[in-house]
């Protein structure tokens, strides 16, 4: 588990990078609940490694393409428009 500052959370690269740490987590974690089952010889190879970047490949473009169906923002918030005012409180 991640815990991150604000500052730290409003910056794309550090949540990234956290978000990659927690992949790679995730995926050694379920590495290690599976092989010990597995005979003594099996040895991760060139067809584990295409699995995982195959299933990264598929999620990023499923992501990728939720991102390009919809703004970010919302586009007429009156809310959102007065914070990114020049002079708004910055938290």
């Amino acid at each position: 588990m991640a815990l991150l500052s604000a500052s730290a959370k409003r910056r794309p690269r550090a949540l990234a990078a956290v978000a990659v740490l927690l992949l790679f987590g995730h995926w050694l974690d379920l590495y290690v609940m599976i092989v010990p089952t597995q005979p003594a010889a099996v040895v991760p190879g060139l067809h584990a490694i295409a699995i995982a970047a195959g299933t990264a490949a598929f999620a990023f473009l499923l992501i990728a393409r939720q991102f390009r169906r919809a703004p970010l923002y919302p586009a007429a918030d009156p809310v959102l428009a007065a914070a990114r005012a020049p002079g708004a409180a910055q938290f």
